[in-house]
């Protein structure tokens, strides 16, 4: 049984990381298929999300599960915990905009050239 001390901890890291990653309740709560008023009451350390939610949460905001847990300090998540398309834009995060321009220009190139080739 958690302690209200390891509740609280677990929701002020889930805000602390949606603010680092200029989130809003709103925003955060819609892409981790969540209530609005359930996000609020998880890091309010009203209520403590169950597993699948904390999994969603950690996934949105690409920490480990282990880290909104207070388990670790480390927040990286493990590459294995991650979806390859969550993996994808974890790594297209750090690339300068216009590299992604291109990336993203290149493939509707490989979609159009995929069409022509079916078509």
């Amino acid at each position: 049984m958690l302690t209200m001390a390891e509740i609280a901890e677990i929701g002020k890291r889930i805000r602390e990381i949606r603010e680092q990653k200029k989130l809003s309740r709103q925003q955060l709560a819609s892409l981790a298929g969540i209530s609005l008023s359930a996000l609020y009451s998880y890091e309010k350390g009203n209520m403590v999300p169950g597993a699948d939610v904390l999994a969603r949460l950690a996934e949105v905001l690409s920490v480990s599960s282990d880290y909104l847990l207070n388990l670790t300090d480390d927040p990286t998540p493990r590459v294995r915990e991650l979806p390859p398309h969550q993996l994808l834009l974890s790594i297209m995060e750090t690339v300068p905009d216009d590299l992604r321009r291109l990336s993203q220009r290149l493939l509707e190139i490989a979609d159009e050239i995929e069409k022509y080739v079916k078509g």
